[in-house]
């Protein structure tokens, strides 16, 4: 177990914004939605059943909340990179090593590592996400997974959105086109979160009037504990119902790297 964080590229500014990483703990209801829908639809692919095992990366890994949550199979190792140091320096003891690491460098003992890559809430941040994408499938083994989650629907964009970095929402569509232009085989795309959406439409309508130094812990803090508590019954009750929304505040996709 190493909080340890190895240095393969200088430490440099990102978009996000570092006040989200003391809101974004793993038992956020947002944080555990997501989770959920990432297991679910890797299930639901074939992919990453538990006890499988396996070692991954996730890029863009920020404090680690998802590595904390894959903690739970004692079979996965995930290795995390960002190049926010704040950020990784976070992250508490976690079986699999932390970097600084700029995935345009291709380390050559990176590449060609990785069972798959994990980008969760990440290229909404990247100017130009293809180009991205083809850099992160470069660390992957052939036929192995990019898993990829987005923010949906550009019409819910918001201040919290400028706020937090991001410069596109995304589509199923575009985002499977995104996919299919860096090389990828898309094996799922579809959304989750369609009953957050009248909660985003809120929000959006509420931050007009909220100063910029308060957006992202008015965005995305829950008010209460008890609030919090609520949404994830929410959560239950949509996955449950809903397997396969047609829209959502979210859009994730599996897809797999083509083998040679």
């Amino acid at each position: 177990m190493t909080r340890e964080v190895i240095m393969l590229s200088p430490a440099a500014p990102v978009s996000m914004a570092d006040e989200w990483y003391a809101i974004a703990s793993p038992d956020h209801f947002w944080m555990e939605w997501r989770f959920r829908a990432i297991i679910h639809n890797l299930h639901k692919a074939g992919k990453l059943t538990p006890g499988t095992g396996g070692r991954f990366l996730e890029i863009g890994c920020g404090h680690g909340a998802f590595i904390q949550q894959l903690e739970r199979d004692p079979t996965i190792v995930t290795d995390g990179c960002d190049l926010n140091l704040y950020a990784l320096q976070q992250i508490p003891p976690v079986k699999g090593n932390i970097y600084v690491y700029d995935i345009y460098k291709q380390q050559s003992e990176m590449l060609g590592k990785y069972a798959g890559v994990f980008l969760l809430d990440v290229i909404e941040h990247i100017d130009d996400d293809r180009s991205f994408l083809k850099a992160a499938h470069d660390h992957v083994q052939p036929g192995g997974l990019v898993v990829v989650n987005v923010p949906a629907l550009q019409t819910l964009f918001s201040k919290y959105d400028t706020a937090a970095g991001h410069k596109r929402r995304y589509t199923r569509q575009s985002l499977r086109a995104a996919l299919e232009a860096s090389g990828l085989e898309p094996l799922h795309v579809g959304y989750w979160g369609l009953s957050l959406i009248p909660i985003a439409v809120l929000r959006k309508l509420y931050l007009a009037f909220v100063s910029p130094d308060k957006v992202i812990e008015r965005g995305f803090k829950p008010p209460a504990p008890v609030v919090n508590m609520l949404f994830k019954v929410l959560m239950k009750l949509e996955m449950a119902i809903f397997k396969a929304p047609l829209l959502g505040t979210s859009v994730l996709a599996v897809a797999r790297k083509q083998a040679k």
